[in-house]
């Protein structure tokens, strides 16, 4: 896909944040991603949004919920705040419904990833 069109996706999937309290984090009006993890999942969304595998607003709907959720639960100067975790609770919730994966199966890798039962690279998808 051209880095122009990509733009332009991104730009108009961003703005439908704003103004949500949902918005995500930027640095000189980029999106900022502080780990690749972060990136891959914003990408992930972006491409099951522009498919329509899921419903954009259906994800900003979880979004802002994770988000008030989080906030609920902690103090709002609580250090271990990281916005794509409310960003992968809200899809992780939104694959449960739409029966994309069951719980128990996330339950599962994440349970066989944290243990070391089995591996995860972030590029283990590439080679």
């Amino acid at each position: 896909m051209e880095l122009e069109k990509l733009d332009r996706m991104e730009a108009r999937f961003v703005k439908g944040f704003e103004g949500s309290g949902a918005e995500p984090p930027k640095r000189c009006a980029r999106l900022q991603f502080d780990e690749p993890w972060q990136s891959r999942a914003f990408g992930i969304v972006l491409a099951f949004s522009e498919e329509r595998i899921i419903n954009y607003e259906d994800f900003r709907q979880n979004l802002i919920g994770a988000i008030a959720d989080w906030e609920g639960s902690h103090d709002l100067d609580d250090g271990t705040w990281v916005y794509y975790e409310q960003w992968l609770t809200a899809l992780e919730k939104l694959a449960i419904e739409n029966g994309m994966v069951t719980k128990e199966e996330v339950d599962k890798r994440t349970e066989e990833i944290s243990s070391g039962e089995r591996e995860y690279s972030f590029f283990s998808n590439y080679t």
